[in-house]
């Protein structure tokens, strides 16, 4: 049996076993993939015992996604250039490869729900690992502009410089506060809006990081957020007239992605999606 792991600390909200093993059981294969929660300071020696623990790969989620990319031996050239992996292959002989299948998702998720990154103004709340990866594949799909709203502003600054080396994008990514009037200002401009942050996750599914009055008709609302499936963002956001594109969408594309690293198939999507709803009705 090919064993693989989701990582993270905490790992209760993850759908990913639910996810992967449907997939591998309808395809036949057999392969298994299990929660193993390490925590951030855990990380290193959970990196160093993986050429011995039978792992093929890993899906890595909070808070891992810019450490595991470091601790790989090499990485593909858009985890590289993105700053943050959330997949890792491993080889017979235990060498690591890091990947970025939430750039990849994130973009299908946003192409299957008809809306174009190309030429369009974005506000993306949140300057963690997904994020970045977001951030990264909107402007490299021609966005005209994205600005990352956080709490913490300095790091909102520190992602725009960073973007802005790796994508070759002065002058077209800002960072703002997470609310007031820069962020209002960047709002009433933008095409779409993603949250990128946990703000709105179960068991705090009645917060929404941004008020429903500033929410519109003509606006693309994506949430990455997938437990609950209606979060209280996207609630507002069809109240608003609003697109409104669940996390479940992002969650199944980069799950995707990651079987076709680590075995080069095209995973059963509409086996996937109908696991994941139906561990998403049991979750508390």
């Amino acid at each position: 049996m090919k064993r693989y792991a989701v990582i993270g600390w905490p790992l209760g909200h993850s759908m990913s076993p639910a996810i992967h093993n449907a997939s591998f059981e309808a395809m036949g294969l057999d392969c298994r993939l299990d929660a193993v929660p390490v925590p951030p300071d855990g990380l290193g020696a959970f990196m160093r015992s993986l050429a011995s623990s039978g792992l093929r790969g890993l899906a890595v989620t909070i808070p891992h996604k810019g450490a595991v990319l470091r601790q790989c031996a090499s990485a593909d050239p858009a985890a590289a250039a993105i700053g943050a992996a959330n997949t890792v292959s491993v080889g017979g002989g235990g060498e690591t490869r890091a990947y970025n299948t939430d750039a990849s998702g994130a973009a299908a998720a946003l192409r299957d729900a008809g809306i174009s990154a190309a030429g369009a103004r974005v506000v993306v709340l949140g300057a963690g690992g997904a994020a970045r990866a977001i951030c990264h594949r909107l402007l490299s799909d021609g966005a005209a502009s994205v600005a990352i709203a956080n709490r913490t502003v300095p790091r909102a600054e520190a992602l725009r410089d960073d973007l802005e080396r790796a994508c070759g994008a002065a002058g077209r990514v800002e960072a703002v506060p997470a609310s007031g009037p820069g962020f209002e200002a960047a709002l009433a401009s933008a095409g779409i809006l993603i949250n990128a942050t946990p703000v709105g996750m179960s068991p705090r599914a009645g917060e929404s990081p941004v008020p429903r009055g500033l929410l519109r008709r003509g606006l693309a609302v994506m949430d990455i957020v997938y437990n609950p499936l209606e979060t209280r963002l996207l609630a507002d956001a069809r109240a608003a007239g609003a697109v409104a594109i669940p996390g479940t969408e992002m969650l199944l594309r980069q799950a995707e992605g990651q079987e076709r690293i680590w075995l080069g198939v095209e995973a059963p999507l509409g086996v996937m999606r109908a696991a994941l709803l139906s561990a998403l009705a049991r979750s508390p």
